[in-house]
């Protein structure tokens, strides 16, 4: 059964304190909430207590209000690729895509080789979304790391759509639904 937890980034990480059997929290929350912007402090917060945090986030690109692509920001240094950019009416063979986004498959390649590493400390991804769980594309290295319980600590960003099948893989985890986030 999960536990629907409630908290900013600073007092998630006081109230997780470290403790604890490798937990898995999967962070879901409605479409622009805050979900990125809440993973982003929760790196930054670790990081400050000097706890290793590696994986990626998924921030968005707006221009002139409208979101125009989303970029891949490596949590470990930093670097930051871009990702996808808005679907074009007609797609390159083979390319991957969803709906809205075409996917840089040199960047999705990027982002699976830092998913690599053989254990991580407090692991982070923004987001496992119908590209991984549908199309079994993407970041699907990061499926290798959350089923190895390769980590000391995991949140990982799900959509509400895609929960039900998230928490069928993972029935451990700990679900983290959070409101707008205010830093």
């Amino acid at each position: 059964m999960s536990i629907t937890w409630s908290l900013n980034p600073v007092d998630f990480l006081s109230a997780w304190g470290g403790a604890g059997n490798r937990p898995l929290f999967l962070l879901t929350g409605a479409s622009g909430v805050g979900k990125t912007t809440w993973c982003m402090l929760l790196a930054r917060e670790a990081a400050a207590i000097g706890r290793q945090v590696s994986g990626v986030c998924s921030p968005a690109v707006f221009e002139n209000g409208d979101k125009i692509a989303i970029d891949l920001l490596n949590l470990n240094n930093s670097e930051r690729r871009r990702l996808a950019r808005r679907r074009p009416p007609v797609l390159e063979d083979g390319a991957e895509a969803t709906l809205h986004w075409q996917f840089d498959e040199q960047v999705l390649r990027w982002g699976n080789s830092l998913l690599l590493r053989k254990t991580h400390d407090i692991f982070l991804l923004d987001e496992l979304g119908p590209l991984e769980f549908e199309r079994r594309q993407g970041l699907m290295n990061a499926f290798e790391v959350l089923d190895g319980n390769r980590f000391n600590m995991a949140c990982v960003v799900v959509r509400p759509s895609l929960l039900m099948e998230a928490q069928d893989r993972w029935p451990a985890a700990r679900l983290l639904d959070i409101g707008e986030v205010r830093a």
